[in-house]
């Protein structure tokens, strides 16, 4: 874990380790292994900042990317796209900003739509995964005013 005031990191084989609680943030991650990082954009901590980078990634390769038989070997590097497994997971961040929202970010750096949250209590609860069908997953989250 990583768990500094505008930074929270938690990695590793998550999906067997059950609710994972940092200061001012708790992770239920049901993907088996996956990194979620939740970044402050500005110079603020993650409690107060207007902006927050989630990154949650797990196992991912190229396309058409070929191994030997016994997969030690890479006999073909494959291309574009990255193909990623998304991470399912439901995040409670602390916060004293109300009206924060959580939109999907995607390969190409856009907000193409934006989850549904729930603020109770100070806290900000949202839960991330698979996307709809127009974007199947993505690995980026970008938490704002």
């Amino acid at each position: 874990w990583i768990d500094t005031p505008r930074s929270k990191v938690a990695y590793g084989f998550l999906g067997e380790q059950g609710k994972i609680a940092l200061k001012g943030l708790e992770l239920d991650v049901r993907t088996d292994y996956a990194v979620v990082a939740l970044g402050s954009l500005t110079d603020q901590p993650l409690e107060d900042s207007p902006t927050i980078l989630l990154t949650a990634v797990g196992r991912c390769q190229n396309s058409d990317i070929e191994f030997s038989e016994d997969g030690n070997r890479m006999l073909h590097p494959g291309k574009h796209p990255v193909l990623i497994e998304p991470i399912e997971a439901t995040i409670h961040l602390r916060t004293h900003r109300s009206g924060l929202k959580v939109f999907v970010i995607s390969e190409h750096g856009e907000l193409v739509c934006q989850l549904p949250v729930e603020h109770k209590n100070g806290v900000l609860s949202f839960q991330i995964g698979e996307q709809p069908e127009y974007h199947p997953s993505t690995m980026y989250y970008l938490i704002r005013i």
